[in-house]
């Protein structure tokens, strides 16, 4: 009697936008190096045979894979090349500039052919992934017939201060603020610096990503770089003006932020102290060097450069609520019965303190950057408070800007002959 053996088929694996099959010891090999089609893997769960701490590691990560887009409330997030790699950074921002293209008005005669092409402003922070995405977004609107000017490493506050300088449709940064530093993603903003969120044109954006586009034109566009540093950091330079010596410890990446804080300073009679790394936190570090010195301020930026914390001179931190409070009184004594937004979210006793100084609160209707922008810009207001606490100001355009913040503390330092710990005791 001859037995017979069923015959195993193998099971086939196929990589996610592959045709070609692979054998699963390349699948188990491509899983333990976290390759990106991986994520979409519909055998993603089949790792017996991987290490125990790769396994893990890939458990980890379950949630980003199983994320539906990479755009969140105010802009695309993405672990790098993982989840957002230069050719997705090409895709995304094609579509932008397929938007702006859109927005353009008709050319000679309302013949569309003939439109000038849009000007995007594109620019990056520090992180070390950055410029690998920069490439395809420059690439991208290139290709797209734009004319891109690239400004280099810039705080998101110059990012947007360029865009209204240059006076260009759009623009676009490349940067991972608010996320790991694994992490990398995009900023759009439109004209006049006016943030895209969610509501104010990200959704749009995210449509034409997924739908599809034509290309807008058959001509190439072109690239060049701007230095636009000096003529941000001349804006700020308004606001200082000393007539007493101060002492400043700062904390920063090396980068444009500190760089910027550096050349403001150094023509006044106030010493910057840059703080040199201790245990503990950069934030812990500050607050003792300042009280150790007996500085007047202490500043600690985040990694990216676009956030900042202060300490008074006793190394404690200052609220942000604290800290508005102190902008508002010095600012509204100088421009009375002027129109300050507020946040929804906001407590009521800030309302009350901002008519107590001769201010008229107006609630913002929606939560995100652009709502905030577009309150400040449609009341004229010379202050606002958004969701997250961080202080708006109304200048020739409103904008969120830590280096501007600073330099309206050190002025009404300047001011008062008090600490800045009394300063807000007084407010409070």
């Amino acid at each position: 009697m001859t037995t017979e053996f069923p015959v195993v088929t193998p099971l086939e694996y196929t990589c996610p936008g592959h045709r070609q099959s692979i054998s699963r010891a390349v699948h188990l090999s491509r899983m333990a190096t976290f390759y990106p089609a991986c994520r979409d893997c519909v055998h993603r769960d089949d790792t017996h045979g991987l290490a125990r701490t790769t396994i893990v590691r890939l458990a980890r990560t379950q949630d980003r894979v199983t994320r539906n887009t990479l755009f969140e409330d105010e802009g695309v997030r993405g672990v790098h090349r993982n989840e957002l790699t230069r050719r997705d950074a090409d895709r995304l921002v094609s579509a932008l500039a397929w938007l702006c293209w859109q927005d353009r008005p008709p050319g000679i005669g309302g013949d569309t052919r003939t439109r000038s092409s849009p000007v995007i402003v594109v620019g990056h922070d520090t992180r070390p992934a950055a410029r690998d995405l920069l490439a395809g977004v420059l690439a991208s609107l290139v290709r797209s017939g734009c004319r891109a000017l690239e400004i280099g490493s810039v705080s998101d506050a110059c990012f947007r201060f360029a865009v209204d300088h240059l006076q260009a449709d759009a623009g676009v940064r490349v940067t991972g603020a608010g996320r790991p530093v694994s992490w990398i993603g995009l900023d759009a903003v439109a004209g006049r610096g006016r943030p895209v969120s969610r509501g104010a044109g990200l959704d749009a954006w995210e449509n034409a990503a997924d739908s599809g586009h034509p290309r807008p034109t058959r001509q190439s566009g072109h690239r060049r770089s701007f230095q636009v540093t000096e003529a941000y950091e001349a804006t700020l330079r308004r606001h200082l003006l000393a007539s007493r010596p101060l002492a400043i410890c700062l904390s920063a990446p090396a980068g444009t932020q500190s760089d910027s804080l550096t050349r403001l300073l150094s023509p006044l009679p106030w010493n910057l102290v840059h703080s040199a790394a201790r245990t503990g936190t950069r934030q812990q570090t500050v607050a003792e060097l300042t009280r150790d010195t007996g500085s007047d301020l202490g500043i600690t930026w985040d990694h990216d450069g676009d956030l900042a914390t202060f300490c008074d001179e006793t190394g404690a931190t200052l609220d942000p609520l604290q800290l508005f409070v102190l902008l508002a009184t010095r600012i509204l004594s100088d421009h009375p019965d002027r129109t300050v937004v507020l946040a929804a979210s906001c407590p009521d006793h800030i309302t009350t303190t901002v008519r107590r100084l001769g201010g008229r609160p107006r609630t913002v209707s929606g939560s995100s950057r652009a709502s905030t922008w577009q309150a400040i810009a449609d009341h004229d207001a010379v202050l606002g408070l958004d969701e997250n606490n961080s202080t708006w100001f109304g200048a020739h355009t409103p904008t969120q800007d830590p280096l501007l913040t600073v330099s309206h503390l050190l002025q009404t330092l300047d001011r008062h002959e008090r600490p800045l710990s009394e300063l807000l005791a007084r407010n409070s």
